[in-house]
């Protein structure tokens, strides 16, 4: 039976951890290894967990390993995790959700079947506060399809989140993904790099986790997600530097020019009035005249790449 490390980065979610440590530490899969690192939290969402291990689970106190660092951010807490991992298997938990029992079981079974190097499932998008519960069926990406997916990503079209996907250890060996500088759609970041390896996905076609979007969270704040929005062009402008870089192939010229008329976008929506990175912006804009007549979605697009390749792309914006 293969190991699955079982990766839990802890940053002060104290009203939500109790359940998520009911559901992860019922795992019916009996090979797991649970990585808690401690990123830094100023609650007691370590004592809570370390609580729920004790008095319901303590047959697996002996599987459990808690670590402290100084807070670093999502991915460097992952990262860290992965440093201390030894399972087969690498899956990631974020402790203010909470899983199926049989997630890691189907998972697993998923991978051992196709032999993946990923195994993905749906879940469930839950906004607690307006009762609001909904089944994401996810797309269909199947071996040889990983380009696809990354293709999917970077145009929209596709979720990129880790915590639904069993990766194969080795893969994160053989890629070492680089971490993302700026938060907000790190996943998309890491998930890419590690498509450019991935020769077998399987899909399990059931909801297997729960995805809380909470008052105050990060993806629910419309401040702070204002806040990091040019820090994900940035992430993603990074990511074609880095796919440059490292030699990689898979990322397509459309893929390339949807980051481009993304990251333009995004100055026009969050930016305006204060262009102060992009000198002469507004009067290319206003005198912005395209090559041909193009209606609706192409017109668009052709000028926001217009934007990008002629105000945008400077030192500045990386």
């Amino acid at each position: 039976m293969k190991m699955v490390s079982v990766i839990i980065p802890v940053f002060g979610v104290r009203d939500y951890i109790s359940r998520f440590a009911q559901t992860a530490l019922a795992q019916t899969y009996t090979n797991i290894e649970f990585i808690v690192v401690d990123d830094g939290s100023k609650d007691d969402s370590i004592a809570v967990f370390e609580e729920v291990l004790h008095n319901c689970f303590p047959h697996l106190e002996d599987r459990v390993s808690v670590y402290a660092k100084e807070n670093g951010g999502l991915p460097r807490a992952r990262q860290f995790g992965i440093e201390h991992a030894h399972g087969d298997y690498i899956l990631f938990l974020d402790p203010d959700d909470y899983v199926e029992r049989d997630m890691v079981e189907k998972l697993v079974a998923s991978a051992e079947a196709n032999d993946s190097d990923i195994a993905y499932c749906d879940y469930w998008y839950e906004k607690p506060a307006k009762h609001r519960v909904k089944h994401i069926r996810e797309q269909d990406y199947g071996n040889g399809e990983a380009a696809r997916w990354t293709a999917d990503i970077l145009a929209w079209d596709a979720c990129s989140y880790l915590w639904r996907c069993l990766i194969r250890t080795e893969l994160y060996r053989q890629v070492k993904p680089e971490v993302p500088q700026y938060p907000m759609c790190e996943d998309s970041f890491t998930l890419c790099q590690l498509l450019e390896f991935a020769q077998r996905i399987s899909h399990v076609r059931e909801p297997l986790y729960h995805y809380l979007v909470r008052e105050g969270s990060i993806a629910n704040s419309k401040e702070r997600y204002v806040r990091t929005r040019m820090g994900l062009v940035r992430n993603f402008l990074r990511l074609i530097q880095l796919f440059d870089e490292r030699g990689y192939t898979s990322l397509s010229e459309k893929s390339r020019q949807d980051i481009r008329a993304y990251a333009a976008w995004s100055v026009f929506k969050y930016d305006r009035g204060n262009f102060a990175d992009y000198p002469g912006l507004q009067d290319f804009c206003r005198g912005f005249r395209p090559s041909q007549k193009i209606d609706g979605i192409a017109y668009y697009k052709q000028l926001l790449l217009k934007v990008y390749s002629t105000c945008i792309s400077s030192p500045s914006c990386h």
